[in-house]
């Protein structure tokens, strides 16, 4: 089980008046995708980032299962919360090969093995000994994928993933990484700009504005029956029909 709960977390940053995120709360469930929507400055990437622990709240709680990310009394330290990140720019190592990227923080005793497994699950095993500068944006993003998903962590993060790709690639990217996350059934959270992004690849969404969540349902939910007209123009902002994906959920 990987189900993740967030309750009543709240963030400032610098002047005490700018609240970032005010007495959030979400319920993920176990092996769910959820978007997370909203404009620029919503909390979006700031509780994805109080969720893998490179920031603390200024109050609330992150759980997952029986065990506390955050609590009010300690915060447990990123690298012991099983959680994959993928970042918008990919964070590549560029002075390391692509497998050796995959591999980075792994057992030496399990490295190799996982690392091979892994490029060949992304469709990437003659890129093994390429480095980052060498590969397209879309095969960077599938190494930066591979890497996440190497230490077997209970949640994925994905921070607007696809937002540096060109339509084309974005497209076939978004069928590739749904295809990924149904395979492995991971609990995943992906901020995002993009409503026909969610189409695709999300169970439910999360609508944020103001640093709070005004309306999270399944995709399809939202789409239908947006709450206000804050969250329509969110749906029908630049609203093209989403590629069609085999096995959608």
């Amino acid at each position: 089980m990987s189900e993740l709960r967030i309750d009543d977390i709240s963030k400032r940053f610098g002047n005490q008046n700018t609240m970032v995120l005010n007495s959030l709360s979400l319920h993920i469930p176990t092996g769910q995708t959820v978007a997370l929507l909203g404009e620029s400055g919503s909390g979006k990437t700031t509780l994805l980032r109080i969720i893998a622990g490179f920031t603390d709240p200024d109050s609330g709680r992150v759980r997952l299962d029986d065990q506390d990310f955050v609590n009010g009394r300690y915060s447990l330290v990123p690298e012991k919360r099983n959680i994959g990140f993928v970042f918008q720019d990919f964070a590549l190592f560029p002075h390391l090969r692509a497998i050796e990227n995959i591999g980075y923080g792994l057992p030496r005793s399990e490295r190799k093995k996982m690392s091979k497994e892994l490029l060949e699950l992304v469709g990437m095993s003659m890129y093994a000994d390429r480095y980052p500068h060498e590969l397209s944006g879309g095969q960077q993003q599938r190494i930066a994928i591979a890497r996440a998903l190497a230490p077997r962590p209970k949640v994925l993060l994905m921070d607007e993933p696809f937002n540096s790709l060109d339509a084309g690639i974005k497209s076939q990217m978004l069928a590739f990484v749904k295809g990924i996350l149904d395979q492995y059934g991971i609990t995943t959270v992906i901020v995002s700009h993009d409503f026909q992004e969610a189409e695709v690849i999300a169970d439910s969404c999360a609508i944020l504005d103001a640093g709070k969540v005004i309306q999270y349902d399944r995709v399809e939910a939202i789409k239908h029956s947006p709450a206000n007209s804050f969250v329509r123009r969110i749906v029908e902002s630049d609203y093209r029909e989403p590629p069609s994906v085999s096995g959608s959920r």
